[in-house]
């Protein structure tokens, strides 16, 4: 791979010379006013060397125009090609002071007798300097050259004046610590005393169909990366040569991507969209090909879309903490964020979203969202962005490419022949005739289920490969197609362990142990790294020499993806890395445990993923019972990983088991069972029946304690009362929420007798919940009885500070009406639902965003008891208002607001026809029956009660007799 000074060029023409940037093997990016047209011949040499080598202009954009730069290809048999890493970037906020470089062959550094000498100039970008011409202006850092005197007066003798920065044209600037190519430059910029250079922008030369072709030719990418945005990206690292298992990654491309054209028809057209804002899910099983059909995607957005935007890409990092994501919420460009693994990354993906979510007139934002499966992370995240998600989303599933025998065995042989075009650049075992071996492959039977993924059929078509080239001995008897090609991937490690003097043969497999340490631990710096080689168990009694050697074979085996991503890179794909981990842990299930002291959340989430991925492995039996064991271990520290994983990954019966017997283990303490409470979600429907076991033994845990001393345990023990009830309430146990509700009000009521400043919010708040138990179990008058005490208590906070209880009087004062209204109440319950509406309209003026959707809701439930008192333009007014205002929140949120207004219409076009006019009614009630019908094919929760409700009025209303007596 070529170092950045291997990549600095000299271009010299009879007329002058400039500067360059090599960006492919044989590539050269250049200035078009330093050379001649296209065919020209041109001389390069490379700032290590010397030698000049022959090239030919290929493409010129206009000299001294909007695209001055130039591509040269070097044809001079001499010149050594190396790899090239070539990544192209785009400014996309406006915030100036972003850093640059350039470095190139300027005429001020050169020397009579000398080698031509190179400048390297530093400075900063505001992307609004020369917006309107689409050009940057690098302000540069240092003090500026100046001419000394005597030159000034030979240049005005000569009749000539020069830039200082003449020699630098065509010199890359580039951004994000020399990673993103952003742009060549063109001037020394006017009226600047050399202070500035003025520089053609990459989005402006990608426009150019010519130029993306000769890049294409060279194999150069043509994708634009978000530079303020870098410290974000994830950035697969390439390797010298590949391990057979790397040409299975998708971002390869080793297999040329062919099929699902509709599915990409899908997705350009999301692109092309007005919306400002939109979300896709593409979502199935690992190797289906959801991250090949990503990089396929971003590749063809580096052309300009149907509307002529040229989009930046950003693959969104896993390590990326929430807060570092604020950049995104300044873009000016139109932007693709591509999240994999989406459903594992919950807490960031709730952060990007609220970044995006920006008022009309934005640059558009895309969130490509790659899952495995749909499941509760989808209502987390949308619970916790009012959804947002499901709003701005769609799902897309991807359905296997090849469900035919006979286009399996199509896949298969293209991506043999796509295969063997790679197998001789990549590390296998020895050297052969790849075309001679793939000539002897038969085809194989590929009907079964396991052959339904893409992924699949490709790691069949590798393992066919190279087991025939071993001896039969030798080939593995693993019969996963995922440990055929880690049998393979074990040969390369060996090879480049033999080159470290690492080869003994009792120390095979104490690596591979280290290398699933290394894979799942991710250490972040050379001091986390040896602190985990000096912890391994497996490396008892090796020397720290010894140590250093492993570290630095490891070094060797996989590149890191960028900044921030750690010290060692990690095998790939991700199908056979679950494989090879799930093996460890079959083969040594207390590899971990002297590791998880002091374990990263992310780490601990990224652990319980990848363990219970493998466990749903059928090969892998056994893997499930130690993952549920490690967890148990040491539930302490990987509790809250268990518990969020839970809810996130396709396969988690193993985690389950593990809180369950967790929770059941007469040695877990309080303290970590309360962790665990504190990590449940709100509501998840595969913990539920767990929640309630938890809350039942935290119950029990305090109950011991409060009888051993009350003043300590006694508040702990109503909290767990509290939760149990919910816990219960959700499972459908209405008697018992209630009886354990019942005691926590109880308790609490003591509490507050004792320390009414402490307790008696919690009272409240618990009297509010048995309200609700007692009239669920239809006992009226009693729940009438507890939501008004509770209001009362509501009131006498809200009098003593109504910042913080406010909005708990206006509830319970909400709820009070509806028990009123139960009763029979009818007048009682229109003045507490007024009082509501009055307060909600308050905090409303005050944080519309909180209790807009409140003010809404009070006032759906006003004009319901409006209309009880027959006070119909009254209740006609009230509903009308809430119609408005939910709508207007529909608009932002239809997801989250869409029911609402749906209600509210339903309840409007009720009170019109009670006042006889029809056709209004009719209006309304057509409009919500049509939401109402959308709303249940989107949400099939959606109770069709409501559905038929609407339909009986709609129906109704038609009939020329409504109304008649």
């Amino acid at each position: 791979m070529l170092d950045t000074a291997q990549r600095i060029t000299r271009i010299t023409t009879p007329d002058g010379s400039g500067s360059g940037y090599v960006i492919a093997p044989r590539l050269v990016l250049t200035s078009a006013h330093t050379v001649p047209a296209p065919g020209g011949q041109v001389r390069v040499h490379t700032a290590t060397d010397h030698q000049p080598y022959s090239g030919e202009v290929v493409w010129r954009g206009t000299p001294h125009g909007h695209d001055d730069a130039a591509l040269v290809k070097v044809t001079d048999p001499g010149w050594v090609e190396r790899a090239v890493n070539t990544r192209w970037g785009r400014l996309v906020t406006t915030t100036p002071h972003t850093p640059g470089e350039v470095w190139g062959f300027p005429d001020l550094v050169q020397r009579p007798g000398r080698a031509a000498e190179t400048a390297q100039t530093v400075g900063t970008v505001a992307p609004g300097n020369h917006f309107v011409n689409h050009r940057h202006v690098m302000d540069l850092s240092a003090h500026p050259p100046r001419w000394y005197p005597h030159e000034i007066r030979q240049q005005e003798q000569a009749g000539q004046r020069r830039s200082l920065w003449a020699g630098l044209s065509g010199a890359a600037m580039r951004c994000a610590e020399g990673q993103l190519l952003v742009g060549v430059v063109a001037a020394d910029l006017e009226h600047r005393d050399h202070a500035a250079l003025e520089i053609v922008p990459a989005y402006v030369l990608h426009h150019d169909p010519a130029f993306r072709a000769v890049l294409a030719e060279h194999g150069v990418p043509l994708v634009l990366e978000p530079v303020e945005l870098a410290h974000l990206a994830h950035n697969p690292g390439t390797h010298r040569r590949l391990s057979p298992a790397s040409l299975l990654e998708a971002h390869r491309q080793v297999v040329d991507f062919h099929g699902r054209d509709e599915t990409m028809g899908t997705l350009l057209d999301w692109c092309d969209s007005e919306e400002p804002l939109a979300a896709m899910v593409v979502h199935g099983p690992g190797g289906q090909g959801k991250t090949r059909l990503a990089h396929e995607l971003t590749a063809r957005l580096s052309r300009p879309d149907a509307q002529g935007r040229r989009w930046a890409t950003l693959w969104l990092t896993g390590s990326a903490a929430p807060d570092a994501l604020d950049p995104v919420q300044d873009t000016t460009a139109p932007l693709l964020v591509v999240v994999d693994y989406a459903e594992t990354r919950t807490t960031q993906l709730i952060r990007l979203l609220q970044l995006c979510d920006r008022p009309p007139g934005h640059a558009p934002v895309r969130l490509l969202l790659l899952v495995r499966a749909l499941g509760e992370w989808w209502e987390q995240v949308n619970t916790a962005t009012s959804y947002l998600l499901a709003d701005i989303g769609q799902q897309l599933p991807l359905p296997p490419l090849v469900p035919r025998d006979l286009e399996r065995a199509q896949e298969y042989r293209t991506a043999l022949g796509h295969l063997v075009a790679a197998l001789p650049s990549a590390r296998t075992p020895q050297p052969a005739d790849w075309a001679q071996v793939v000539a002897g492959l038969a085809d194989p039977d590929l009907s079964g289920a396991e052959w339904e993924t893409v992924l699949s059929v490709h790691m069949r078509a590798l393992a066919d490969l190279l087991d025939a080239t071993q001896p039969a001995h030798l080939i593995t008897t693993d019969g996963a197609v995922e440990g055929r090609v880690l049998a393979h991937e074990y040969r390369y490690w060996d090879q480049t362990a033999t080159a470290y003097g690492l080869d003994d043969a009792d120390l095979a497999q104490p690596l591979r142990d280290v290398l699933a340490l290394v894979f799942l631990l991710t250490p972040t710096s050379i001091e986390e790294a040896d602190r985990l080689l000096r912890d391994a168990a497996v490396l008892e009694g090796q020397t720290t020499a010894r140590k250093r050697q492993i570290r630095e074979w490891i070094s060797t085996l996989y590149p890191t993806d960028g900044a921030g991503s750690g010290v060692w890179g990690c095998l790939q794909p991700d199908r056979i890395l679950e494989y090879f981990l799930g093996l460890r842990l079959q083969g040594n299930p207390f590899l971990l445990d002297r590791h998880l002291d002091g374990i990263t959340a992310a780490d601990a989430e990224r652990l319980m993923v990848l363990y219970a991925r493998a466990a749903a492995h059928p090969a892998l039996t056994g893997v499930g019972e130690h993952l549920t064991r490690l967890c148990v271990r040491r539930i302490d520290l990987l509790g809250s990983a268990v518990v969020e994983v839970a809810t996130q990954t396709e396969s988690p019966d193993p985690l389950i088991r593990a809180l369950e017997d967790a929770t059941d283990a007469p040695g877990t303490s309080l303290e970590v069972l309360d962790k665990l409470s504190d990590a449940l979600p709100r509501f998840s429907q595969r913990l539920a029946v767990w929640a309630a076991r938890l809350t039942a033994r935290m119950v029990e845990g305090y109950r011991e304690r409060a009888e051993r001393d009350s003043d300590a345990y006694l508040s702990s023990l109503a909290s767990a009362l509290n939760n149990q009830s919910l816990c219960l309430a959700d499972l459908g146990r209405a008697q018992e929420a209630l009886e354990t509700i019942t005691e926590a009000v109880r308790i609490r009521r003591t509490l507050a007798e004792q320390d009414p400043d402490t307790y008696l919010p919690n009272l409240a708040s618990s009297l509010n919940n048995r309200s609700n138990r007692l009239a669920n179990s239809g006992r009226t008058e009693e729940a009438l009885d507890a939501i008004t005490e509770a209001a009362k208590l509501d009131r006498a906070l809200a009098e003593q500070d109504p910042d913080t209880y406010l909005p708990n009087l206006a509830s319970s004062l909400n709820n009070r009406s509806n028990r009123l209204a139960n009763s029979g109440r009818t007048e009682e319950a229109l003045d507490a639902i007024t009082e509501a509406a009055k307060h909600y309209r308050a905090l409303a003026e005050q944080d519309p965003d909180t209790h807009l959707p409140d003010l809404a809701m009070s006032l759906h439930n006003q004009a319901f008891h409006l209309a009880g008192a027959r006070r119909a333009e009254e209740a006609l007014d009230a509903i009308t208002e809430a119609v408005r205002i939910r709508r207007t929140l529909a608009e932002q949120r239809t997801d989250a607001h869409l029911p609402g207004l749906v209600s509210s219409l339903h309840s409007r076009a009720a009170q019109l026809a009670n006042m006889g006019r029809i056709e209004e009614a009719l209006k309304a009630i057509t409009e919500a029956l049509d939401m109402r019908t959308a709303l249940t094919e989107k949400r099939p929760a959606v109770p069709q009660e409501d559905l038929e409700r609407s339909r009986q009025l709609l129906e109704a209303l038609r009939n020329p007799d409504f109304g008649q007596e």
